[in-house]
């Protein structure tokens, strides 16, 4: 009974194990999503296959460099900022992590080194580490179990708070992505309605639209509306806080504009380009 007893308890112990494992590819590769929008979910499905075939000591390697990190400076990320100078399509970068105190994460970095030394004993070394073939080895042995189960839950407790976080992290950006101020944001316009103008929706629909319709270096205002107007109707002057295109053009500050007097009470043609 006494043996028996050792398998039950460094059963408990592995499988303790694998959750942890299970639950550290789930997070390493759900803590970093990046990439041209097209190729998001093959990069993602690389990402996971990439963890699968991770050890232990690999995916430690991986969490505390990654996703539980120290406290970076406000400019870590500024670096990053070059790749993004040349795109081509729309690019998505979502960074989830949990930052802490440099001493903090030294503890955190020593304890999962421990965790996959403890690992790799159990799993390699078992055997030899314990006489289960007597009374007292087995009882030897159920003591250190115990020991190592508490070991090995307290750390699978820490992954599943950090996992938690992440989550918890996602639902509120979803949350706040469902809003009309993230909606504004995306599109150029801040929370205050200021508008940057050079990142905006609709000086690119503008953009676009010139592209479509110049003649000899300017585009036809009322073609470039009317199109706007059909395709992105959500798009108008007012919500960049302006009255007209016209407005719109000057405000913006990206575009030349010409007026063609025709007269006989007819209305103006105006022409823009960008500058």
């Amino acid at each position: 009974m006494s043996q028996h007893e050792v398998q039950r308890k460094l059963g408990r112990c592995l499988i303790r194990l694998q959750q942890y494992e299970c639950l550290a590819k789930a997070l390493v590769t759900a803590g970093k999503i990046e990439g041209p929008v097209s190729a998001i979910e093959n990069i993602q499905a690389q990402r996971r296959a990439a963890a699968a075939r991770q050890t232990l000591g690999q995916l430690v390697g991986t969490l505390t460099d990654a996703t539980v990190v120290p406290v970076r400076p406000e400019s870590a990320s500024s670096a990053e900022d070059s790749k993004f100078a040349n795109l081509t399509e729309a690019w998505v970068h979502m960074d989830f992590s949990l930052e802490v105190g440099g001493d903090k994460h030294t503890q955190i970095v020593t304890e999962l080194s421990r965790l996959v030394e403890l690992r790799n004993r159990l799993v390699h070394h078992f055997i030899q580490d314990h006489d289960i073939w007597t009374e007292q080895g087995c009882l030897s042995a159920q003591a250190q179990l115990d020991r190592s189960f508490e070991q090995i839950d307290q750390r699978y407790q820490e992954l599943r708070t950090w996992a938690q976080s992440i989550i918890a992290a996602k639902q509120r950006l979803a949350a706040f992505a469902a809003t009309k101020v993230f909606d504004n944001l995306i599109h150029g316009i801040g929370p205050d309605g200021a508008v940057d103008w050079s990142g905006s929706t609709i000086v690119l629909l503008l953009r676009e639209a010139e592209a479509r319709f110049a003649r000899n270096g300017w585009a036809l205002l009322a073609d470039a509306t009317k199109l706007i107007q059909a395709e992105s109707p959500d798009h108008t002057p007012q919500r960049y806080g302006c009255q007209t295109w016209r407005q719109v053009l000057h405000e913006s500050g990206l575009f030349s504009i010409r007026k063609e007097v025709i007269g006989n009470g007819r209305p103006n043609i105006i022409w823009f380009q960008s500058r």
